[in-house]
């Protein structure tokens, strides 16, 4: 729970920062539009933004403080645009989150350089060109926004190396019913027809937070007279509850169960899915999964698909694992969430 909460305060901090900077564009266009000064207290944000060396800024709000801003923010845009064309493919390709995180931060810092040393050139070629001044100053109102967006992408790089963000769970589908790991109960389960076998809705779980991997109590799951497979049952937030109160945290089925070919996996049946699929394709393509970040392993009898790479401590971290025996008849299918919560 510490780690959820540590969490979560991170990620709070990280939309205050992102709405402040966005709060202090708009208290500057509406101060250009109005033709008057942006607070005094923005100023002082500029100044204190200033970086290394002597401080150039000044307290002015026109409209070349804002064409300053929108500079910065298109230069960022067409960077972006630039970085996803030339580098995406190359790094990008399994973990999109950190490619743009670290992308979007040295663009940033180049364009706070280009807008620096472009104004200073600008000083010089304009009033040669139209025989007329150029405004070179650098205003405080200005550096305080691009300051801020600095910031703001530091705060991000920081809040989602920590948290990541959600990921997209797998659906499992047994008897035409939907089981999502990590959010789907006991009760969802119960009311359905499906029952757990040697146990009671009343029965009391308990999680004896032994493992980073499988939480609470593995049960068999079934539905009348047909067994399909295993499933962990997990208090949500506490050591114990009543069974019909857990979440379903693990989904696993032998190929010996009778209704293994009545399972669907992301809307595959995987009594279908062969050895040879999985040695020539990739996991996240046999299943249509467009995971952020991922990270996948593959060997000769064993294949495994993790999503949301990064600590798991607000967001869950989603599994898919493959066993294969080796005359190329699937072994067991496992699905399994996990979150710091159950830990």
């Amino acid at each position: 729970m510490n780690f959820f909460i540590g969490g979560l305060i991170f990620f709070i901090a990280m939309t205050l920062t992102l709405a402040f900077t966005v709060y202090l564009y708009i208290k500057l266009v509406i101060a250009v539009k109005n033709n008057s000064d942006v607070p005094k207290w923005m100023y002082k944000i500029g100044h204190s933004l200033k970086g290394r060396g002597a401080d150039i800024c000044k307290d002015f709000t026109d409209r070349s403080a804002l064409n300053d801003v929108n500079a910065y923010i298109i230069g960022v845009v067409i960077g972006s645009i630039a970085a996803y064309f030339i580098f995406y493919d190359k790094y990008g390709s399994n973990d999109a989150i950190k490619f743009w995180l670290f992308a979007e931060f040295l663009i940033i810092i180049i364009m706070r350089m280009v807008i620096f040393w472009g104004k200073l050139l600008l000083s010089f070629i304009i009033p040669v060109i139209r025989k007329t001044k150029f405004n070179s100053d650098f205003s405080a109102a200005s550096n305080a926004v691009i300051g801020m967006i600095l910031i703001s992408i530091v705060t991000c790089i920081l809040t989602l190396i920590m948290t990541g963000i959600p990921a997209k769970a797998p659906i499992i589908e047994v008897e035409d019913y939907k089981i999502v790991v990590g959010h789907t109960t006991a009760n969802d389960l119960l009311s359905q027809g499906f029952t757990f076998t040697g146990k009671t809705a009343n029965d009391i779980i308990v999680n004896k937070r032994d493992s980073h991997f499988c939480y609470g109590q593995t049960v068999e799951l079934v539905k009348g007279e047909k067994w399909y497979g295993y499933v962990n049952l997990t208090p949500r937030y506490q050591d114990e509850a009543r069974l019909k109160d857990c979440v379903i945290t693990y989904f696993g089925i032998s190929s010996k169960s009778k209704s293994f070919g009545d399972v669907n996996i992301c809307d595959k049946n995987i009594s279908k899915l062969s050895l040879n699929d999985f040695k020539k394709t990739n996991m996240r393509n046999i299943f249509s999964l467009s995971p952020l970040s991922y990270q996948e392993t593959k060997g000769n009898e064993h294949f495994s698909l993790r999503m949301q790479t990064y600590p798991y401590m607000l967001w869950k971290r989603y599994t898919i694992e493959v066993t294969f025996f080796s005359n190329d008849k699937s072994n067991q299918f496992e699905v399994y969430a996990q979150h710091t919560l159950w830990e």
